[in-house]
């Protein structure tokens, strides 16, 4: 009778497979996370803007569109400088996102191998 041995499977690579999914969800999360809350910011500063606009016209119906524009963003300075960055921001966040899209896919490639 002879003895034959059957390759070890790879008990390590579930694991890793199953920590890889798990690090994967929960930065996915927070790119998805922090995306919503870099949008919902600056609809909310736009929004802002808005009003003081509304408001200065109001006070003020002589003053064109322009003048009262500068005279809203000079009143809203520090919101002003976070729409800026917003406006940074957001599409590195959205290419972040497409990044992670390429890992899960990588991620289920090696799932259908397990």
């Amino acid at each position: 009778m002879t003895l034959t041995l059957l390759p070890t499977p790879n008990v390590r690579e579930p694991e890793n497979l199953r920590r890889r999914i798990f690090r994967h969800y929960l930065q996915s999360t927070d790119r998805v996370n922090n995306l919503e809350f870099q949008q919902r910011r600056k609809y909310e500063i736009t929004a802002k803007l808005n009003d003081a606009i509304r408001d200065i016209k109001i006070r003020e119906p002589e003053i064109d569109h322009d003048s009262t524009l500068k005279r809203a963003v000079g009143y809203m300075e520090s919101e002003n400088a976070e729409y800026q960055n917003l406006l940074q921001a957001i599409p590195d966040s959205v290419n972040k996102l497409s990044q992670f899209k390429t890992e899960a896919q990588d991620i289920l490639r090696r799932l259908d191998n397990v």
